[in-house]
This record gives C-alpha cells, structure tokens and sequence, in this order.
C-alpha cells in the first residue's frame, strides 16, 4: 500500500511538472550594423585625447540560435549570434593639442574583414501582468561580447610631419574588442487570441573590458598594446512572431545594443632604438578616455518548441 501511494505520487509529480515543461529552439539570420570608437590620452593627460580611432558603418551578415527551456514559471535562456564582416570603414587621427586640435595626422583604411560574436544566458521567473494576455519574466544573467576589427589598404590624409599623402601598402592591422558582466532584465509578450505574438526584452548591463590593438606597421611598438577598463550599457530587442503550428513558428525581431567604457587604461610597450643595435624597452600607461559601441541587427528567424 505504501509502495503504490509513492508510485501514484511520483507519477502525478512527474506528469505535473512535465505539462508545464517546455523547451524552443530558434535559428536566425539577417543583417547588422556595428559602430565602435575610442580615444586616449597622452602621457600625464598631454593632451587629454592624443589619439582617436573609428569603425564605422560596419555591416554584417548573421546567423543567431537560442534555446529556452520552462518549467512551471521558471525559464532558463541561453542565445548566442555571430557576424561576418563585408563593410566598413576605419578612421585614426592624432592630435598634438586638447580637445581634437592641431591634427597632425589622420588616415583612412578599409575595414571589409573581421567579425564579431556575443554570447548570453539568463535565468527569469514568468508571470502575467494585471490581464493574462501579457507576460513579463524579470531575469538575470551573464554575458560576452566580442568585436575583431581589422584595417587594410591605408590612404594618408593628413600628415603635417612629412608632408606624405597618399596611399600606402602592407597595412595589417587589427584591434579585438571583449566585453563581458553581469545584466538585469526583463521579457515582456503579448499573446493575443491568434497565432501572433508581440514580444520585447530589455537589459541593462555593467561592464569589464579588455581590449588588443596589433598595429603592424608601428615600429616603435614592442608588442600589441592593451585597453582596460569598466563601463555599462543597455540591450534592447523586439519582435513577432507567428504560431505556424503548434510546435512551428515564424518571426522578426529587431535589436539595438549600447556599450560604453567610462574610464580605463592604455598600456603599451614603446622601444627606443640607439646605435649599435642596441634598445630600451619602456612600458608606458595613459588613460583611456573613452570606448564607444553600438549594434543593430535586424533579422528574421524560425522555432520549434516541444
């Protein structure tokens, strides 16, 4: 008798919790549109930005996959998405006073290569809001972040140290962004009596970043230099979707990303050559004045739940 009361209890356990279960995959692909900058200070903030470097209108296509598992009013997300590079455009200029005067330098490069990735997992609580049409799941999670820019196929247009304009070859260069930390948020759907649904999600962000520059054309470094540094940001996406069947869904989401460091460090090694062959190394450290990165993406996605 006791055997079958925990073998009724068991099952009706096990059968309530699995009703309530239910586990989504999704698969994406579309287009994004990626800005990133950052400037630093010369040595003993002379002058405050001795050195500015811009990515901009850097477009990618990109693939995306999430799986979300719930159970009862608990749901666990993981989602990741990666973009391949196929335009953009760098800019560096170096100024010798404050407040970006006196440019003495200023070149412009291709940046029709690289990549970029993030990756992020979050863990919410669902419940519906006054009317049970609408649903939010406050949560929190963890994530990464990754952007490798690159430069190719420099043109000089400006240089008030040899008067040299003009392109210039065997530029090789590359600056690979990380950012990860924790983030606070919120899903929020509206399912309405159809097959459509209307969904969005906030984030805001607190921030780690390190960052690697390999300037190859650069002699007087000794090695690739280093950015550090702690900052914020916010996440934004929204979307539809449509109810194909019951375990089939169609959608499109568009989402908008803003990162920025606040304060950091630059660290680089310098080497001076004398005669003789010989040289001294020095590593130097400036501050990081600023990063700043933005990310839209738009694309469309399929889903199977069971």
């Amino acid at each position: 008798m006791r055997l079958t009361y925990l073998i009724v209890t068991f099952y009706l356990t096990f059968h309530h919790f699995a009703i309530n279960a239910e586990t989504s995959f999704s698969l994406g692909s579309g287009y994004r549109h990626d800005n990133l900058d950052w400037n630093i200070a010369g040595i003993d903030n002379i002058p405050n930005i001795l050195s500015e470097l811009e990515w901009s209108n850097v477009k990618m296509n990109q693939v995306s996959g999430s799986i979300r598992q719930t159970l009862l009013n608990l749901c666990a997300t993981i989602e990741g998405d990666y973009g391949f590079v196929y335009h953009g455009i760098n800019r560096d200029s170096d100024y010798f006073g404050d407040d970006r005067t006196y440019e003495f330098y200023r070149s412009y490069a291709d940046a029709s290569d690289g990549h970029a990735y993030d990756i992020c997992g979050g863990l919410g609580l669902s419940t519906n809001f006054l009317i049970s049409p609408i649903e939010i799941c406050p949560q929190i999670g963890y994530s990464y972040h990754k952007q490798h820019f690159t430069m190719r196929n420099g043109y000089l247009a400006v240089n008030r140290i040899t008067g040299e304009l003009g392109p210039f070859d065997e530029l090789n260069s590359s600056y690979s962004a990380h950012w990860h930390g924790p983030w606070l948020g919120m899903d929020a759907c509206l399912n309405f009596y159809c097959p459509i649904t209307i969904f969005a999600s906030f984030r805001a962000h607190l921030l780690c970043y390190h960052a690697i520059g390999h300037w190859n054309l650069r002699q007087d470094l000794a090695d690739d230099f280093h950015h550090h540094g702690f900052g914020y940001g916010f996440y934004g996406k929204c979307g539809l979707k449509y109810d194909v069947s019951k375990h089939f869904s169609i959608g499109i989401l568009g989402s908008y990303r803003e990162f920025m460091v606040c304060h950091g460090k630059d660290k680089s090694s310098i080497r001076f050559d004398f005669y003789d062959d010989d040289y001294l190394i020095r590593t130097t450290s400036t501050q990081l004045n600023e990063v700043n990165w933005d990310s839209f993406q738009i694309q469309a996605y399929i889903s199977l739940k069971f």
